[in-house]
């Protein structure tokens, strides 16, 4: 069973695969399911992100609903909240997916292909930071598709 570990002083950033894969939640989860977030939330989740090492973001979030809905109104940058990652140094990666279904196969496959060439290590990001992301990190790493990622907090 793959497992992905709770980090120390994290509230959205897990463990998957030391030095290489993280699962997140979007910046702001925390706060709320249908909460706007702040724009300090989204500076202390690059911060804790960079504090990691990491160098790479795949989000899965979906377009208009999550993604526009969240992030459009705090005017982060002319391309919203990816392009922010991009000025911050990030490299990023986009495919917007449904929450709550199946990723495509043709997603899993890309996102494992990018694992192999992109700088490490790399974040998966969808809203919760377990639903897609985990078909996604249990595709990569291996593990059969109807297996849930079992959660091990930091101890």
């Amino acid at each position: 069973m793959l497992r992905w570990q709770t980090l120390a002083n994290s509230q959205v950033i897990r463990l998957v695969k030391e030095g290489a894969l993280y699962t997140s939640a979007r910046p702001g989860r925390q706060r709320g399911r249908n909460v706007l977030p702040l724009r300090q939330d989204i500076d202390d989740w690059i911060r804790e992100a960079r504090s990691l090492g990491i160098r790479t973001i795949i989000c899965v979030l979906e377009d208009r609903s999550q993604l526009h809905r969240y992030y459009d109104s705090l005017n982060l940058h002319l391309w919203g909240l990816l392009g922010y990652y991009v000025q911050m140094g990030f490299e990023v990666f986009y495919f917007a997916t449904t929450d709550y279904q199946r990723v495509p196969d043709w997603v899993r496959e890309e996102a494992k292909r990018l694992l192999g060439c992109v700088p490490k290590p790399v974040v998966l990001q969808d809203s919760g930071g377990a639903g897609r992301t985990g078909q996604i990190a249990r595709y990569i790493v291996g593990t059969p598709t109807g297996r849930r990622l079992e959660r091990r907090d930091h101890a």
